[in-house]
């Protein structure tokens, strides 16, 4: 009997501590679920509000729903606390419950329950038909405004090849181009010419190599103005040939100079003043006599 007694006290004990754990008091702890319909996969989240102060603690064993995150929100007076979970069972889905310690009393919050469900209105309704596709006018303008900037760079790269290759090109030419080299005036030579040889009278020093610079000024000058080879030919040569060209004084004339040229370069004759004066001035009257007509004396 005094046994029975005992249990008896312990089992009213325990039941009166189930008791106070189970209070429920909207003002101090209370929740509740933004949805009380989800789908399988989706997301539901749960509110909590509960007095300052109120220590919470969780029991996630008997649900199926996982917890993602916890936010708190401290915008309005006491505890605001939004917890989101991942459903992952179909049917009804008991969410895990939070319990709140305050002032030594256990507050417990309503079992919160939603129910998930595959997309049954999506897996009923049947697919859609295949459309056919649309024809899309193609409109040339509309395809050259969307790509107007390639053209822009395509056609500023053609104008600067243009106008490299331009560049290079005149530039090449005008390097290549050999220079103008004015016509040679032979009679202009042919007189300051023998002007030299007598204002230097180089016979003093040298009376051969007068005589030889004599020489090829006449021969150069009456081979241009007659177009003959004389300058490749001997005295005699020469003669033969102008015999029935040249009038009597100029074949007299071409003959006393080139004579006496011959006997200082190859018999080493000497000549005196007055030969070599008489030389200058018949090869003077010789090239004025073949004076191009439009030269100015």
């Amino acid at each position: 009997m005094r046994t029975f007694v005992v249990f008896a006290l312990i089992t009213l004990s325990t039941l009166s501590a189930s008791a106070q754990s189970l209070l429920r008091d909207g003002g101090i702890f209370r929740s509740f679920v933004d949805t009380t319909e989800q789908v399988l996969g989706g997301t539901v989240r749960l509110h909590v509000h509960a007095a300052p102060g109120a220590n919470l603690s969780w029991n996630d064993s008997l649900s199926t729903a996982v917890p993602l995150n916890t936010i708190y929100d401290t915008t309005s007076p006491g505890i605001h606390l939004i917890r989101t979970f991942l459903l992952l069972d179909t049917g009804e889905v008991l969410l895990p419950v939070c319990q709140a310690q305050f002032e030594g009393n256990r507050y417990a919050m309503e079992p919160q329950r939603v129910m998930v469900k595959l997309l049954a209105d999506q897996q009923e309704n049947s697919a859609a038909p295949d459309r056919p596709l649309a024809i899309v006018p193609v409109k040339l303008w509309w395809w050259f405004l969307h790509y107007w900037m390639y053209f822009a760079a395509a056609l500023g790269g053609l104008v600067l090849a243009f106008v490299l290759r331009r560049y290079f090109k005149n530039r090449k030419t005008q390097s290549a181009a050999p220079p103008e080299i004015a016509p040679r005036d032979f009679y202009t030579e042919a007189v300051q010419g023998l002007q030299k040889l007598r204002e230097e009278r180089s016979w003093e020093r040298d009376e051969k190599g007068f005589y030889v610079a004599l020489g090829d000024l006449v021969r150069v000058y009456l081979s241009h103005r007659t177009g003959l080879p004389l300058s490749e030919q001997t005295t005699s040569e020469s003669l033969t040939m102008l015999h029935g060209k040249w009038t009597g004084s100029q074949l007299d004339a071409y003959s006393f100079i080139m004579m006496r040229a011959d006997i200082v370069k190859f018999a080493r004759g000497k000549m005196d003043v007055s030969e070599h004066m008489d030389c200058l001035d018949r090869a003077s009257r010789l090239i004025s006599e073949f004076k191009p007509s439009t030269d100015v004396a």
